[in-house]
């Protein structure tokens, strides 16, 4: 069986990176052109600095904007940049059907708990800043849905499904 590899992001939520980068370029270019002096120009510039180390901090470390899963045989591996992997048996996880909403939209996704905390997450939440961060933590894992990643689950014997449609 190949591999399937899957980002955990949709690609929309994914490129508000970028769009965030290019805010902080025009706002450098502003501050570079029209600052009163050298002094404010510098002092604005590493201000700036500052605010886009923080904002690639929460995108790439709390938010794992850049994460992806990988589906094998027996196997769901999360990859990430600054991370070490993590393998999960089907049998630890319980997987649900769930919501992902970002601030540019609001889609079914597939989403995988951990059975070690008893816990169903059923909607991740990235438009509100801290609620992704406690599910990213715990290491709950979640992906879009596509056809070819739901007919390779629902043959999983040993993967839990859990009907949210009660909840």
């Amino acid at each position: 069986m190949k591999k399937i590899k899957v980002l955990m992001h949709t690609p929309s939520n994914f490129s508000t990176y970028f769009v965030v980068l290019i805010m902080f370029a025009v706002g450098g270019f502003f501050i570079w052109r029209n600052a009163y002096d050298d002094t404010w120009r510098w002092i604005g510039m590493a201000l700036l600095a500052v605010l886009f180390i923080l904002a690639s901090w929460l995108f790439l470390k709390l938010f794992r904007i850049f994460d992806w899963l990988v589906f094998t045989e027996n196997t769901v591996e999360r990859h990430s940049l600054f991370g070490k992997k993590l393998t999960y048996q089907y049998s630890e996880l319980y997987a649900c059907v769930g919501l992902y909403t970002s601030v540019v939209e609001s889609k079914k996704c597939l989403i995988f708990a951990p059975k070690r905390f008893n816990k169903i997450v059923t909607r991740i939440d990235t438009s509100k800043f801290g609620n992704v961060i406690p599910v990213n933590r715990l290491n709950f894992i979640y992906c879009p849905m596509k056809d070819k990643i739901i007919d390779l689950l629902r043959t999983r014997q040993a993967l839990e499904w859990v009907d949210t449609s009660a909840m």
